[in-house]
């Protein structure tokens, strides 16, 4: 996931939609205003081929902060079942204000062993598979 950002600021990312352009989506902060939004929006629409543009759910923000820990660099060498990456868990850790590197030291490489045996007993031996 390529993160870019407007000139006001805002982070967003986008998608081919097909042949008519792509499709967007803002993550703005606590900090910026409705107001900032449209202008956000409105400078995308100026300056791309857009098919959609949405502000970012909660689905959107656990999905990037996955992608940020399976990109980190002290997770490079486990395997997807050591990582506890269930939606459920990384939301709670978001709304804790927990940082992507802060989950990957303390919730991730102290818990591979765990994470695994959850893994197997849930999908069993299949995991070894994917």
């Amino acid at each position: 996931m390529i993160i870019e950002t407007t000139t006001i600021g805002m982070e967003f990312t986008w998608d081919l939609a097909g042949s008519q352009g792509a499709s967007f989506i803002l993550y703005p902060t606590d900090a910026h205003t409705t107001k900032e939004v449209k202008e956000a929006k409105q400078e995308l629409r100026d300056s791309r081929d857009v098919v959609s543009i949405r502000v970012a759910s909660t689905h959107d923000l656990v999905d990037r902060f996955n992608d940020a820990i399976f990109s980190h660099p002290d997770t490079k060498k486990l395997k997807w079942y050591e990582i506890n990456n269930e939606f459920d868990v990384l939301r709670k850790a978001m709304k804790k204000g927990i940082t992507t590197d802060d989950y990957v030291k303390n919730d991730v490489l102290p818990n591979v062993k765990v994470t695994k045996k959850m893994y197997l007993a849930k999908h069993g031996k299949s995991i070894y598979a994917i």
